[in-house]
């Protein structure tokens, strides 16, 4: 976000009615365009920049270089982050951008004969472009950031201190030192102090995540809360002075604001990541970041076919890997920079039986794949339309035979099957009709060694299982 300046197994002896599990919302599955080798940690993460253009990362906010030593023609302004932290741009008051990590160059305003200095800049979701706002109002898209209109040659109050995007990045709103707002594009105005009576000026604001609203920040830490902002306290009226922006935390209950100093406040469920404080500064703390990498489910399985499984984690926009050396996990690669996030489930199995691992993502109303080439995932592919949801849980493997994984969906009182192709799944098939669920757990696994997948339910005091004979599930056996 930039952040401006059960059950136990009961077998039975008869079949039930049952019918193929119900629907759920399709998930996002959005391409994004760029990747770099090394992506941050799970948690929450905060950047701060200085006018010399250093930088310092705290949390899960992963350092990638700053322009600290570097001769600058004007001082550094504002920093933007990459919405899936990897990577970040500085811009000074020149319009100079200066890229670290997976954050792309698409332009500068170097050379331009500008009305009034560069005061911040937002990026794009996608990370495919950005904008920068003068102090005069002035916008400058590049990339795949859309022009909505500017405040330049507009009689302002006070000049412009930051701007921040709308979540679609389909619109933005800038923010003047008065506390007035101006909203462009699918940016709503929630609210503004122009008019009002400041203790201090305003020297940034942040979004809500879902943008139906906004905080804003005064120099003197005094927090101003509109549309769905929660207000979670100010240090306003304690004796701060110098707060130079604000970030929003992950679930939007609270906050991080930077002094220039180098001092950071934390405020509702912000968590305290450390600060510059003490630090021997080359320039005022200038601009805050904040990121949350949000961990949507961790993997095993083996996804580059070399017999050892590997350390998948998907995360809310990209898709990293640990490869086995089969003594120790190797350093994490982004093999997707796509969102991918099943609604029903997530899960890793050898689809299309080449002997390496893919990533399956169940919506219930509809199942998606993301094949391994050995070394990525390609792009979301609809390998069903066909409704698919275990009440109880969702397994794959194979429980044919011919090599490829299949899906299992248990809903306590029957089970379904979903066969693979190699590039789609079947019309799920009940496989069995007796109840079976395990309280403590259900899995998969050929436990007979005939190379067909089985079911095993685990409860307290036993184990059961059920063995496949190639096109369904025999009766309940309890196997401990």
């Amino acid at each position: 976000m930039i952040l401006g300046v059960a059950s136990v197994i009961v077998p039975m002896s008869s079949a039930s009615a049952a019918a193929p599990p119900s629907a759920r919302p399709a998930p996002h599955l959005t391409p994004a365009p760029h990747a770099v080798p090394e992506p941050p940690a799970f948690g929450e993460g905060i950047w701060e920049v200085g006018s010399d253009g250093g930088v310092f990362s705290y949390g899960n906010a992963t350092y990638y270089g700053s322009a600290a030593g570097t001769h600058l023609a004007k001082p550094v302004s504002g920093i933007a982050a990459r919405s899936d932290g990897l990577g970040y741009w500085l811009v000074a008051g020149d319009g100079g951008l200066f890229n670290y990590g997976g954050a792309v160059f698409y332009g500068n305003l170097v050379g331009v004969d500008l009305a009034k200095p560069i005061v911040g800049i937002a990026d794009t979701p996608d990370g495919g472009g950005y904008w920068m706002v003068g102090a005069d109002g002035g916008v400058f898209a590049f990339g795949d950031a859309v022009f909505y209109g500017s405040a330049s040659g507009v009689d302002l109050a006070a000049p412009i201190v930051g701007i921040a995007a709308t979540p679609d990045g389909h619109g933005y709103w800038l923010v003047g030192a008065d506390g007035g707002i101006f909203n462009y594009g699918d940016a709503g105005f929630y609210g503004s102090l122009a008019g009002d009576d400041l203790d201090a000026p305003i020297s940034g604001m942040s979004p809500t995540s879902d943008g139906a609203g906004y905080w804003l920040v005064g120099q003197d830490g005094g927090i101003f809360n509109f549309g769905d902002a929660r207000y979670d306290g100010s240090t306003g009226s304690s004796g701060v002075a110098g707060v130079m922006g604000i970030g929003s935390s992950p679930d939007d209950g609270g906050y991080w604001m930077a002094e220039s100093n180098g001092t950071t406040y934390q405020l509702g469920d912000a968590a305290y990541l450390g600060s510059p404080y003490g630090a021997t500064l080359g320039g005022p703390i200038v601009g805050v970041a904040s990121h949350i990498q949000r961990l949507v489910t961790t993997l095993t399985a083996d996804v580059n076919g070399d017999g050892r499984a590997d350390l998948i984690s998907e995360y809310q926009d990209s898709v990293i890997v640990r490869l086995s050396t089969g003594s120790g996990f190797g350093p994490p690669q982004v093999w997707s920079s796509t969102p991918f996030d099943g609604s029903v489930a997530n899960l890793a199995a050898d689809v299309n039986g080449d002997g390496k691992a893919d990533l399956i993502g169940l919506n219930g109303s509809s199942t998606w794949v993301m094949l391994s080439t050995g070394s990525s995932f390609g792009p979301p592919t609809e390998w069903t339309s066909t409704t698919f949801d275990g009440s109880v849980t969702n397994l794959a493997g194979d429980v044919n035979g011919d090599g490829k994984a299949d899906l299992i969906g248990l809903n306590g009182s029957s089970t379904w099957v979903m066969l693979s192709t190699g590039s789609s799944f079947g019309a799920p098939t009940e496989w069995s009709g007796i109840t079976f669920d395990g309280n403590v757990t259900n899995v998969e696994g050929d436990v007979n060694g005939d190379g067909k997948a089985d079911v095993v339910g685990q409860n307290t005091t036993s184990i059961w299982t059920l063995i496949s004979n190639g096109s369904g599930f025999n009766s309940p056996a309890q196997w401990g």
